[in-house]
């Protein structure tokens, strides 16, 4: 039985980085900042689904939230910089609470 819940384990996790790369490119191939923050936003939360936070933790990267766009995004700075309102609302959200 463990073998079985291994090959569902590695199934997710190539599930999840075909998710991961795919979103990756339709980031990289948007024409406008909306697009361009809709995909970050789906970005974001496949990479924060799919690391733990000790991986997190181990890289440096707190999770930050924006409840104006109920949306989260990993971040290595120290001062929040939100990345869906840009200079309007730069510090706008707050760091989640490591476990």
């Amino acid at each position: 039985m463990d073998g079985v819940k291994e090959n569902a384990s590695t199934i997710s996790k190539v599930e999840k980085e075909k998710k991961i790369a795919e979103t990756s490119k339709a980031l990289a191939q948007s024409k406008d900042i909306e697009t361009a923050r809709k995909q970050f936003k789906a970005l974001s939360a496949s990479i924060i689904t799919s690391s733990s936070p000790k991986e997190r933790d181990h890289a440096g990267l707190k999770i930050a939230s924006c409840p104006m766009a109920n949306a989260k995004w990993l971040q290595k700075e120290e001062t929040l910089r939100n990345p869906y309102y840009g200079s309007s609302m730069l510090e706008c959200g707050a760091f989640e609470k490591t476990q």
